[in-house]
């Protein structure tokens, strides 16, 4: 019969662990604790992403009421202007009314009639003008003072 050799060192004794009971106990209890701190640290970075999500709804609910400010001011502006043409309308429409009444007043009516009447007088007595001094066979072109009568009985007053 052979001597019995010795067994190499293999598995957790090799690297230096226990065998056995207690030494599984405390392989478990390790596990146990790693775990735990796994979830502590989970748990840890789900209250700052929670607390992250809460501070966005805030902000959100914030921007939302400024923009609803916003509308509400934007609203009021655009009534505002509306409100304002209109009155432009009006006082435009009352103006245009006035100035149609007034063209058809007869005090109106009878100032341009007797406008119309002088103007008529006034031209036939700068051409009873005209006729004098071109009959009188005087030359006016030499005169200064004449000739700048005689342009300007030439000028046609209804353009005036």
């Amino acid at each position: 019969m052979e001597p019995l050799r010795e067994r190499p060192v293999a598995g957790a004794e090799a690297c230096g662990e226990e065998r056995g009971p207690q030494a599984s106990e405390e392989r478990i209890m390790d596990r146990i604790s790693l775990l735990l701190s796994l979830l502590t640290d989970d748990m840890k970075h789900v209250m700052q992403l929670q607390k992250l999500i809460m501070k966005s709804q805030e902000e959100s609910k914030e921007l939302e009421k400024k923009l609803l400010d916003v509308r509400k001011k934007r609203l009021q502006l655009k009534q505002a202007s509306r409100s304002k043409l209109l009155e432009i309308q009006t006082e435009r429409n009352k103006q245009k009314e006035d100035v149609d009444k007034m063209e058809n007043s007869e005090v109106v009516k009878a100032m341009k009639d007797k406008l119309q009447l002088e103007i008529k007088i006034t031209t036939v007595i700068q051409h009873a003008f005209q006729g004098l001094i071109l009959g009188s066979k005087t030359n006016w072109a030499e005169d200064p003072a004449l000739r700048e009568l005689v342009l300007q009985l030439e000028k046609n007053l209804t353009t005036l």
